[in-house]
């Protein structure tokens, strides 16, 4: 099933939670940089929240919640319904994979960040209780590493469970939580 939230509503629920429920302590304003920032050099990315030390860099993706027995995971053995998929943008349609993995090269801290939810009612229910953050995927570039080719590839995963790098199935060495974000 297609998300039926925005990506912007998704990303703002979850910076203001970041802010206000979770206490990220900021040194400036978040950025969230114009359509033409993010696809310069050193761009590729959402949201920059100003943090002592290192910023970190967030892409907003929205998910696919997998209902149907017949996707290729649950034939593969991999995950049970339902579950989710972030789509990477295919390198021949965009360079953000790569810019985000070098902006995490340059020693940033830089994540995917996904929701494991896609309806209004959830988003609401979710923002409503401060669980957005909890109910997200966080996953650095890093983790997917640079993509093979420039076919379609997503990650499928579960909150909690396991995340799998997929056109060709790989699991990946990572629990995607916040816990392991803020760690």
């Amino acid at each position: 099933m297609n998300p039926d939230i925005s990506e912007f509503s998704y990303g703002y629920a979850l910076t203001d939670e970041l802010i206000h429920w979770y206490g990220t302590p900021l040194t400036a304003a978040p950025v969230f940089p114009s359509l033409y920032q993010e696809w310069q050099v050193g761009g590729g990315y959402d949201v920059m929240l100003q943090r002592p030390g290192l910023p970190v860099f967030l892409q907003f993706k929205l998910s696919d919640c997998m209902v149907r027995n017949n996707a290729q995971e649950v034939k593969d053995g991999i995950l049970a319904t339902p579950f989710y998929r972030m789509h990477i943008r295919p390198a021949r349609h965009s360079e953000q994979h790569e810019m985000l993995l070098d902006l995490e090269n340059a020693g940033n801290d830089v994540y995917y960040s996904a929701p494991a939810f896609h309806t209004p009612d959830e988003l609401n229910d979710t923002y409503l209780l401060h669980h957005v953050r909890t109910r997200s995927l966080w996953l650095r570039p890093s983790v997917i590493g640079t993509l093979p080719d420039d076919g379609r590839h997503h990650v499928a995963f579960q909150i909690p469970g396991t995340h799998h790098f997929c056109s060709k199935p790989r699991p990946l060495d990572t629990k995607g939580d916040f816990e392991e974000f803020t760690r």
